[in-house]
């Protein structure tokens, strides 16, 4: 086959900065929010209990309610496009300093019956929280895309659920009030009754990262004596990240025992033991191995009883955790792990209160992620919390069979860490992240990076008019040749046989229906995979999503590949695509590393799905200026997330059969091809 040079036609668009810190999940406290359904009041009254900072909030109710059977009903705040049009309310008994991570989750609605808008007049509106008019933080998302009007959308044109995740450093923050903002930047040179968002059913939770022991504090894993030296863990500040915990004691202490150490804190009464997740930095010496001994990194129980709190440990070389209830003892996993010696290995446990028990019992659902990896779960454990005055331990525990006998972990342990609630899988695996970028050197500003998706039709000549041949699609990879490659209705095979023909080393694949799936092939190592069953109508196959985290020069990104329902039309409730969109949106929302969305959505750049998906990323397809896919080869997609990913600025084509020969006819869809620049 001959290939033609890959032409470049592109422009730049420079994306927002914004700098988040750590996230949240279920379980987390519920922050009070005055009138959040905004269904009181006469037609055209403020919005009880919300302050108009400019002007233009309404309640209107033809603008409270929707054509499918989802979302906003009854009267709702109407924003229009003012130019600044807000509503703001001050949050009950939250201050700046209260939590570090805001779950913020609403109905959002939003027309655009203005015929004559271009893509320049779409604006955004801004959620945020501040201390009075300061920002403290925000997320832009961006509402609509031309052209809408009555005829295709009547009363409120998009609606969706939405969820948007802000992260503070809140031990930089005073303690004064916190506010919740709803902000209009719509422009004001199309008419204000044509254009406008609706918002409803308001809700706020407040997440925390209790506490966070960072035994060498500023670098991780320096301790210039290790093994089992009780030096290893000297005695050092405690770097809480709550004023709450440890108030009365600012340092560790170490046991000694016959051949390791371990540390405690007595202050567990701060900690919820319904919904939480323990993280830390592990790492075991080769000496240590094959002992048969219990090695205990964190235990929570009341010494002498059967009944009580759980520990986290080393058993006969493998990672497990044992959970204690009237009922007696659980293990958890049932087919333990084995520990890696002398390497550290990031461990996290996530605990989740699903139902009462008997005597002040909770049955609960446990998950163990390894490196960032999810590994595996369990639901209807008994579980018993201790008395908050029992110790928290780290290093150490006691069985309860044996009080007086110290169990010490014989290892190292570092940057552990207490969340106040069960996390999703993405938000560990940017814990995991977090520090594992540390150890690489970012690359200087200049450097590009491509990521390219593809539909490839599983190699197969499905398709009677389409000539077929594998070696076109191997080549047109080859001749773009990128870092990061996104692949749709691809079988395992084919993923191994692109991987083994073009050298990418880092590959995996998630099956869909029809032995066809998702896959992601990278030429640097994929340290986190992460897979999602997206929603159905139950007229269209089995959908998934992949999430892969990665470093690429010396800086961590996610990768999400994903692939949409084919059909969308049901009539008892919205689309399979509207679902899947929504269910993609509410997942990523955790995500703090910058984000890279990729995949054959099955829906043009102006389908409500992608007006959806476009609340949060920015579409490269919009900005490239070589746009073709507007036939039957429009379905592919390439978004950035605009609110995270603050390093870069990126340019879009699409590959077509002016670029390389054959690319019309290899599959029935084209290659899209991004290439990145960090600044």
């Amino acid at each position: 086959m001959k290939v033609k040079q890959v032409k470049r036609r592109s422009r730049m668009v420079f994306l927002l900065l914004m700098f988040f810190t750590f996230a949240g999940a279920a379980s987390a406290v519920t922050i009070n929010v005055k009138n959040h359904k905004f269904d009181d009041g006469p037609n055209w009254a403020s919005a009880t209990y919300w302050t108009e900072p400019t002007y233009n909030v309404y309640f209107q109710p033809s603008d409270g309610s929707t054509y499918d059977s989802g979302g906003i009903t009854g009267r709702a705040a109407t924003l229009y496009s003012t130019g600044a049009a807000a509503i703001c309310q001050e949050l009950e008994d939250t201050y700046c300093d209260s939590y570090d991570t805001y779950k913020i989750t609403f109905d959002l609605g939003y027309r655009n019956d203005f015929t004559g808008a271009s893509y320049s007049d779409i604006r955004y509106l801004e959620v945020s929280i501040r201390n009075g008019s300061s920002i403290i933080a925000s997320q832009m998302l961006r509402i609509g895309s031309p052209p809408l009007d009555d005829s295709v959308h009547p009363n409120v044109g998009t609606v969706m659920n939405k969820t948007v995740v802000l992260h503070v450093d809140r031990t930089a923050q005073p303690n004064e009030p916190l506010s919740l903002w709803f902000t209009n930047t719509h422009g004001t040179s199309n008419p204000s009754t044509e254009k406008h968002v609706i918002i409803d059913n308001v809700s706020v939770k407040g997440y925390n990262t209790v506490a966070d022991w960072q035994f060498d504090v500023p670098d991780f894993f320096n301790d210039a004596t290790g093994n089992h030296d009780l030096a290893a863990l000297p005695n050092k500040p405690v770097y809480y990240g709550s004023p709450g915990v440890g108030n009365t004691g600012t340092f560790l202490s170490t046991q000694e025992s016959t051949n390791a150490y371990g540390v405690y804190t007595p202050h567990s009464g701060d900690f919820d033991l319904s919904y939480f997740t323990l993280s830390a930095w592990v790492k075991m010496p080769s000496w240590a191995m094959g002992l048969g001994d219990f090695g205990t990194v964190a235990s929570y129980r009341k010494t002498g009883s059967y009944n009580s709190g759980f520990s986290w440990y080393n058993n006969d070389d493998h990672w497990q955790m044992q959970l204690r209830s009237s009922e007696g003892c659980e293990y958890f996993p049932e087919t333990p792990p084995p520990v890696v010696a002398d390497d550290w290995t990031h461990l996290a446990f996530s605990f989740c209160k699903t139902a009462d028990y008997g005597d002040d019992e909770n049955i609960e659902k446990v998950k163990l992620h390894i490196n960032g990896n999810y590994y595996d779960s369990q639901d209807g454990y008994h579980y018993k919390p201790v008395i908050p005055i029992s110790p928290f331990t780290i290093g150490i525990g006691r069985p309860e069979a044996f009080p007086n006998c110290s169990l010490p972990f014989s290892g190292l342990i570092d940057n552990f860490q207490y969340f106040d609630h069960w996390m999703t899988n993405i938000e560990i695996a940017d814990v995991f992240m977090e520090t594992e970028a540390k150890n690489h050197t970012p690359s200087p500003n200049g450097t590009t990076f491509l990521v390219m998706t593809y539909n490839i039709r599983s190699l197969k000549n499905n398709l009677q008019y389409v000539p077929y041949s594998p070696e076109a699609v191997r080549d047109i990879i080859e001749a773009v040749n990128p870092d990061v490659l996104c692949l749709q209705e691809a079988t395992e095979s084919n993923v191994q046989w692109l991987g083994d023909q073009l050298g990418y080393s880092y590959r995996t694949w998630t099956e869909c229906s029809y032995n066809f799936g998702n896959a992601i092939l990278s030429k640097t190592p994929l340290l986190v995979v992460n897979k999602y069953t997206l929603p159905n109508t139950g007229d269209d196959q089995v959908r998934k999503m992949i999430v892969a985290h990665l470093i690429i020069e010396g800086k961590p990104y996610a990768i999400a590949c994903t692939h949409f329902a084919c059909t969308c039309e049901n009539p008892d409730g919205p689309g399979a695509r509207i679902l899947q969109a929504q269910s993609v949106l509410n997942t990523l929302a955790w995500c703090k590393t910058p984000l890279i969305l990729a995949g054959d959505l099955n829906n043009s750049r102006y389908g409500t799905p992608c007006d959806m998906l476009k609340t949060h990323f920015d579409e490269s397809f919009d900005v490239a200026t070589n746009q073709v896919n507007e036939g039957q080869l429009h379905y592919d997609h390439i978004m950035v997330d605009r609110n995270n990913f603050t390093d870069a600025v990126y340019m879009a084509t699409v590959i077509t059969e002016d670029e390389i020969e054959h690319a019309d006819i290899a599959s029935d869809h084209y290659p899209v091809v991004v290439s990145f620049m960090l600044q």
